[in-house]
């Protein structure tokens, strides 16, 4: 198989023109960021109904004729499971594909599992076997082998055919405007810039005590603050469960953090000032606000009440063939038995399938 490759801005910016007057673009791409808070984009694959290409990110000094083709609302661009390619074009282009195509998303509204990967969607529809040995290359090395390359282009081959068949399925079962309700739904823009200040709702803190949370979610803000400035995965700063254990047992002085033994010593050293501010700042200013109740335990009765709302969530998504993940989650009730009306099964199309007796069932 030969690939285009594009390698300097001058070809990228033409085929960009002739994708300008095509149907719909295919992309995918690959990146790496194992060992960095940002993934690190280098390479997209891009295909249309009469031409392919990889474009080396490494190589083009100016990338910016991708982020304008890609901005187009009236070129549909079709990903499959774009989430992560949102995130690493976002962090990379500053932009987000304006009409995009998620075949994942549209064949979990045909009855295909919600997490559906490529290859098994190209085999299930189209009937080809895709490649998937180069799936932990390293995608920085150069030069990329020809088997690097057949791989990376396989991911939009089949894209556009994928896209056909889906909207033909999706308009004959009803449920295209389902399908572009959800879509719309990878639009959160908090999703790809990760705002430090929103960092701590990843974590669970729902068994600490109201005081220990606030001191979380102020670790939580300055771990993600200090990974984004050294671009390095948060992790690598402290650990979730270390951030969880040294929130529950809030060191107010050196020798009380210092004493903690299954927080790692060098972790203890290096951020001392830091985590005893925090342990400070929540004493001071005797902070009440409840900031997770998820976590906490439920009674026997609620968890019979859980129990039901998921046999109802299955048994709905079964009677109309779509993955019950796009309707609701169990996190999502158990967030609604505890007073969290603002989840998705009481948003949208989903309340007329499920919410509406999701709730008469917990009210009963």
């Amino acid at each position: 198989m030969s690939v285009h490759i594009i390698d300097n801005k001058n070809d990228l910016q033409a085929y960009c023109d002739h994708a300008k007057t095509r149907p719909w673009l295919a992309l995918d791409t690959e990146f790496l960021r194992e060992r960095t808070y940002y993934a690190k984009l280098c390479l997209v694959q891009l295909a249309t109904d009469q031409e392919d290409c990889a474009v080396d990110v490494l190589a083009v000094e100016d990338i910016s004729p991708l982020a304008e083709l890609i901005s187009r609302i009236e070129l549909p661009v079709i990903l499959h499971s774009s989430r992560q390619d949102f995130e690493v074009l976002f962090q990379s282009l500053g932009v987000l594909p304006s009409n995009v195509f998620d075949t994942q998303i549209a064949a979990a509204f045909c009855g295909s599992n919600m997490q559906i990967g490529y290859s098994a969607i190209v085999k299930e529809r189209v009937g080809k076997e895709v490649a998937a040995s180069q799936a932990r290359t390293d995608w920085s090395r150069r030069p990329l082998s020809a088997e690097q390359l057949t791989y990376a282009m396989e991911d939009v081959e089949f894209l556009g055919e994928l896209r056909e068949g889906l909207i033909a399925e999706l308009m004959q079962n009803g449920r295209f405007d389902w399908y572009q309700q959800a879509v719309q739904e990878l639009y959160t823009i908090e999703d790809y810039s990760f705002p430090p200040e929103l960092a701590w709702r990843r974590m669970k803190g729902g068994r600490l005590s109201v005081r220990s949370q606030h001191i979380l979610k102020g670790l939580a803000i300055w771990r993600e603050r200090k990974a984004q400035q050294l671009n390095i995965p948060r992790t690598w700063l402290i650990k979730d469960p270390e951030l969880i254990g040294l929130a529950a047992q809030a060191p107010e002085t050196m020798d009380e953090l210092m004493s903690i033994d299954d927080i790692a010593p060098r972790v203890r050293e290096k951020n001392a000032n830091q985590i005893l501010s925090e342990v400070a700042r929540a004493n001071k200013e005797n902070l009440t606000e409840v900031l997770w109740t998820e976590g906490l335990p439920f009674s026997n009765a609620q968890r019979k009440l859980v129990k039901k709302a998921m046999q109802l969530l299955n048994e709905t998504a079964d009677n109309i063939n779509v993955a019950s993940a796009l309707i609701a989650t169990k996190r999502d009730v158990e967030g609604i038995l505890r007073g969290d009306l603002d989840r998705a099964p009481l948003l949208s199309w989903r309340y007329d399938v499920y919410g509406r007796q999701l709730l008469e069932l917990l009210d009963a």
